[in-house]
């Protein structure tokens, strides 16, 4: 099942209606709970949203990936220990240390 989907049904409750997936991930990050979705889950969400979701301008990307770039410091102290705002950048070279780990 897509990131996406499984976030907006922890966060939501229930399945969501056709959306685009920036839809999602705006609705997703706009109310984003660690506690309803599981740290886990997440993590997986920011990744998908700060490095594979495609905004349809740049403004709402700067919106949203900027959102999640800071909602990402709550969940990964790698982006505590700089005290400087995390970027898109930061968060995948996130996601490929966690990706090589399992191999």
């Amino acid at each position: 099942m897509n990131i996406l989907i499984k976030g907006y049904k922890a966060i939501f409750g229930k399945e969501p209606e056709k959306m685009e997936s920036w839809e999602l991930a705006r609705e997703i990050i706009n109310n984003f709970d660690v506690s309803k979705m599981g740290e886990e889950l997440a993590r997986e969400v920011i990744f998908e949203v700060a490095n594979r979701v495609n905004f349809p301008t740049t403004e709402m990307t700067r919106e949203i990936v900027g959102h999640a770039e800071n909602l990402a410091t709550e969940l990964f102290d790698e982006l505590n220990k700089s005290g400087k705002e995390p970027h898109m950048a930061e968060i995948e070279h996130l996601e490929f240390k966690k990706n090589n780990k399992k191999m």
